[in-house]
């Protein structure tokens, strides 16, 4: 091998290295530039979503169909959080009378979006406070614990619950659910800012006994343990023990009786309400506002027509010197 060729070999050799750096550098870089062209085409494909989603939402609520509007304006704002997807959550909860759940979508919208004008701001602000007055803090103590706990059809959680559940005011309908115990599903009344405490004990299946109730008169609304459940005659499966049983109806008086009822039992009541005791008519308040009007009409009556001037005498067949004699006494 001559020279020239030694020297052909030998830079071949200190070459190859570099080349192969090149090449890895080249590769890499096109690999970054495919994961940044992936990444764009993932964010294009999310925001063609997004605003499918906002326009099958804007659809949907149009329509009125507001349940749906709130599950895609969701599915939108998974996609691309914007603040003006919340406001019209929030807009969708406010026309379903979810008014706590309405009332923290404004608020996070107001938190999200720092662009608001004050005037904005001011009026959702306002709308805010009207939602949280239309509502009530419900405590529920649910024994055993573990139960799932449902208002309205949709699940509010485990019990116990961290927090009271803030519900709309209204009658509201709770379902407190347990494998292998019986649910109990009421209608409740909640009050606006009214807080209040329901306490409610799940019977095993194999132990609960059945409580059926009457009343007389007929349709008294019925509340077992505070809650309650309707109006007589009403039939229920309830714990081994205790129970307080009250009835109410209008114009009668509230009757209220405990009862021990032992596992496996039927147990019928007849509650019988006693109408409410009659006030005489003189312990009335309108028999002595009308005695008062009817003797101030009387005074006003007898002062407009007493004479003011004497009458001339009545003209007759006595003779006149009587009438004088009469006259000078």
């Amino acid at each position: 091998m001559n020279a020239r060729s030694i020297r052909r070999a030998e830079c071949t050799r200190l070459a190859a290295p570099l080349i192969v750096v090149a090449l890895t550098l080249c590769m890499s870089t096109g690999a970054s530039a495919q994961r940044r062209g992936a990444t764009a085409q993932r964010a294009r494909t999310a925001h063609t979503e997004a605003r499918e989603h906002f326009y099958d939402a804007s659809v949907l609520y149009e329509q009125g169909n507001l349940d749906g509007a709130v599950v895609e304006f969701e599915a939108s704002y998974a996609l691309e959080p914007l603040p003006v997807v919340r406001f019209n959550i929030a807009q969708c909860l406010k026309g379903l009378y979810r008014y706590a759940e309405a009332a923290d979508e404004y608020t996070r919208y107001l938190t999200d979006s720092q662009s608001v004008p004050a005037e904005r701001r001011a009026a959702v602000r306002a709308t805010i406070a009207e939602l949280r007055s239309l509502i009530a803090p419900i405590t529920l103590s649910v024994e055993p614990a573990g139960a799932e706990v449902r208002v309205d059809g949709r699940t509010m959680g485990t019990a116990p619950l961290a927090a009271p559940l803030q519900l709309t005011a209204g009658r509201r309908v709770l379902e407190v659910v347990l494998d292998g115990h019986v649910t109990v599903r009421e209608e409740i009344a909640v009050i606006a800012r009214r807080a209040r405490t329901i306490r409610v004990r799940l019977a095993r299946q194999e132990t609960a006994g059945t409580l059926r109730v009457r009343s007389s008169p007929l349709h008294a609304r019925v509340r077992i343990d505070g809650l309650e459940v309707g109006a007589a005659p009403v039939e229920r499966r309830v714990t081994a023990g205790g129970h307080v049983i009250e009835a109410s109806a209008n114009d009668f008086q509230l009757y209220r009786a405990s009862v021990q009822i032992r596992e496996q039992q039927t147990l019928d009541l007849l509650t019988q309400l006693e109408p409410e005791e009659t006030p005489s008519v003189t312990s009335r308040w309108w028999f002595w506002a009308g005695i008062s009007g009817v003797a101030v009409l009387t005074t006003v009556l007898l002062i407009a027509l007493w004479p003011t001037q004497r009458l001339d005498p009545v003209e007759g067949n006595v003779p006149p010197g009587i009438v004088s004699a009469l006259l000078e006494r």
